[in-house]
């Protein structure tokens, strides 16, 4: 009865540790996937037809983790159409990272809802970042890693609790026993 509650939180752990290594081996696949599709929508970035949603989403990933093109860095941006980088060396402004000048922005936090107005042109001499797929990885990773840990520091705490309740129960009844015994 006693080794119950230690083996049931000894299980919890287990359990969160699973899920850790879980998150790091799929996660990795699903980034894969959702890498190749986001490298499509590199040609609509520079489309004039295309909605802003397009460029704001793009702007606002590669600003935010400070990286530029999906997987292969800012030869992702090659194969956009005649206005692209191809062309004239442009890629877009978000690649060049942050820039002390850019409007409504201050270090990573965002003023208001909208992503800083990003003015200037970035070209590739500029270029220092990572990609998006290795910065959102290393995101996910030390998010998951954090919350892991967080959550297995938790079930520690509650695990020391609980043998210190056991503890003054055990304690309490022998005294109850000893008291009446004699």
């Amino acid at each position: 009865f006693y080794f119950i509650g230690p083996v049931l939180l000894l299980i919890l752990l287990l359990i969160l540790i699973g899920f850790g290594i879980f998150i790091s081996i799929t996660g990795d696949t699903e980034l894969q996937r959702l890498a190749s599709s986001t490298q499509t929508t590199v040609y609509y970035y520079y489309n004039s037809t295309s909605t802003s949603l397009v460029r704001d989403g793009w702007d606002f990933v590669q600003y935010y983790f400070s990286c530029c093109g999906v997987k292969d860095n800012n030869t992702d941006w090659y194969h956009a159409p005649s206005t692209g980088w191809k062309y004239n060396s442009q890629l877009p402004r978000s690649c060049c990272g942050y820039d002390s000048n850019d409007i409504g922005h201050v270090g990573r936090i965002f003023v208001g809802r909208n992503i800083p107005a990003l003015t200037g042109i970035c070209y590739y001499g500029d270029i220092g970042q990572p990609t998006c797929y290795n910065s959102i990885k290393t995101n996910l990773l030390i998010t998951v890693f954090v919350f892991t840990f967080g959550l297995a520091f938790l079930v520690f705490i509650l695990a020391i609790l609980f043998l210190r309740l056991l503890f003054i129960y055990r304690k309490m009844h022998h005294r109850v026993e000893n008291s009446t015994g004699q």
